[in-house]
């Protein structure tokens, strides 16, 4: 095959590739956003085989992004190729016509070349943290939406629900009400208490509105 015809077909397959991309990304971002479900995620309690899962041609949001991550793949793939095929054309633009400043030029696109692959490569050795869904909330929650003396605390709220609104964690919550620490986060609080010989009542003394007045009571 001539030079010629190869960089097509590498530049033929980039651009394609890079279209399926494109499109399986928007694919995620609008046809199966975040919360579409999947067979991995829909958990163990109570209705959780009826929970609506969304696919698209027999495949989940999960799946989709399986395909996006292997295009992706094919992409720099693809555009490595590219880079060593036209690699003597790179240096020669980088360092520019023999002076005293080529080897300046050079070193500061080689230097250039460094940074950018240490930032791509940042995410993939930072260090990760484990938190609860509870604790997650409550760190995004704004000051403002902590809970407010209109908000009124539901049975049919799960704990985790509750923690967000109460800006507690979930252990924070089973530890207040006495509750016993295994209980799950998607737990409805209503029955929770119930089982436990609990009321409505007692969850909002202890972690709703008028929590402060029970407090002076028990002072009292």
């Amino acid at each position: 095959m001539k030079r010629t015809q190869l960089n097509f077909a590498i530049d033929a397959g980039a651009f394609a590739a890079f279209l399926f991309l494109l499109s399986t990304g928007l694919l995620l971002r609008y046809q199966l956003p975040p919360g579409s479900g999947g067979l991995d995620a829909v958990g163990t309690g109570r209705g959780a085989a009826e929970r609506p899962v969304t696919i698209l041609w027999g495949w989940t949001r999960h799946e989709w992004g399986q395909i996006h991550y292997w295009i992706a793949g094919l992409l720099i793939a693809i555009l490595a190729v590219h880079l060593a095929l036209h690699w003597k054309w790179i240096v020669c633009v980088v360092g520019g016509t023999r002076s005293d400043a080529s080897g300046l030029r050079f070193g500061l696109g080689l230097a250039s070349l460094a940074a950018l692959v240490l930032i791509a490569a940042a995410p993939l050795v930072a260090p990760r943290v484990l938190v609860t869904r509870g604790e997650l909330r409550q760190q995004l929650a704004a000051p403002e939406a902590a809970l407010e003396p209109s908000t009124e605390l539901k049975g049919s709220m799960t704990l985790a629900e509750v923690a967000a609104a109460t800006n507690l964690s979930v252990p924070e919550v089973l530890t207040e009400m006495g509750l016993p620490a295994e209980a799950a986060p998607n737990e409805r609080i209503g029955r929770l208490l119930r089982q436990h010989g609990l009321q409505m009542s007692d969850l909002r003394r202890i972690l709703g509105p008028d929590k402060t007045i029970g407090a002076k009571e028990a002072e009292r």
